[in-house]
């Protein structure tokens, strides 16, 4: 529920397969970004279309090849982190939320006998047991998602190249990461749960916690925060930095002649 899965070697294998696919698709994408942005006017001269392709290729190439080595870092400190924060209390909920479900369970089956309270009973039961299966598809689609997304990352990187198809690109990176920050939340949220003096009872509320969360940080993040736009606008804005200093650089070891020595 809470920790961001490591990829296996079948995923790595996707990745790889994805990967070989996606180097021609993106030489296309780029000629395409190309005659779209000299179309549209967005070049002034050739160095600005040769820095458009250089910094294109910089960032398709960081991603398409070093996506993989990026996110497992990045799952390996949230979990590191989990782990070493709330340890502890995770295993304490865990064990409170089965406690909780099955004490639940045997009193609710056990007033269900009675035929006053059977029907009532009978759908607390049903909503129980209906909220953890709801619990455990939600962990296990989130797992199996972010396992796809990252297998997808070098065609993700290769759709990013084309204005028409960025931002399903952006979006994808963004519930990514959404997804991630989310398990830390729920891990933290569990914790909190678990240190409450109602024990058992409470832990009834970790699945309806984990889905709440779940969803509206996912949302948050793909609506509100977008943090994948931010990234490569903060790498574009750092990497045309970067070439104005090195043509300020140029500009003071090449001075200009003095005035008046040449007509």
């Amino acid at each position: 529920m809470v920790e961001s899965p490591i990829l296996g070697s079948f995923d790595k294998q996707l990745f790889n397969e994805v990967y070989d696919y996606s180097i021609g698709l993106a030489m296309l994408f780029i000629a395409f970004s190309i005659a779209y942005n000299a179309f549209q006017g967005f070049y002034s001269d050739i160095v600005d279309l040769a820095s458009d392709v250089v910094y294109k290729l910089s960032v398709w190439a960081l991603f398409a090849v070093g996506g993989i080595t990026i996110y497992t870092y990045a799952a390996s400190f949230i979990n590191s982190l989990i782990y070493a924060k709330v340890g502890p209390e995770l295993g304490v909920a865990s064990a409170g939320l089965a406690a909780g479900t099955g004490l639940y369970l045997a009193i609710g089956g056990g007033l269900a006998t009675i035929p006053f309270f059977a029907n009532d009973f009978d759908y607390l039961i049903s909503a129980i047991l209906y909220l953890m299966l709801f619990t455990t598809a939600i962990a296990t689609v989130r797992n199996s998602v972010m396992l796809a997304i990252v297998a997808l990352i070098p065609l993700q990187a290769t759709l990013w190249l084309f204005q028409w198809t960025r931002k399903i690109a952006v979006v994808v990176v963004d519930l990514l990461i959404g997804l991630m920050v989310a398990g830390l939340v729920a891990a933290i949220t569990f914790a909190i749960l678990a240190t409450l003096p109602l024990g058992a009872l409470m832990f009834m509320l970790d699945p309806i916690a984990m889905d709440a969360q779940f969803l509206f940080a996912a949302a948050y993040f793909v609506f509100g925060l977008k943090p994948g736009e931010h990234m490569l606008n903060s790498f574009r804005s750092s990497n045309k930095q970067s070439q104005v200093a090195v043509v300020e650089e140029r500009e003071v070891e090449t001075p200009s002649p003095p005035p008046g020595r040449y007509m």
